[in-house]
């Protein structure tokens, strides 16, 4: 795997986990 590849892949992940953290906490924070 090139440098590229990996930052891409770890680039899209980790977005991918705040989107899913931000959906899960939002709810909370609005009440």
């Amino acid at each position: 795997m090139s440098d590229n590849m990996t930052n891409y892949w770890v680039a899209s992940h980790i977005s991918g986990l705040f989107a899913i953290y931000d959906e899960n906490i939002d709810p909370l924070k609005r009440g």
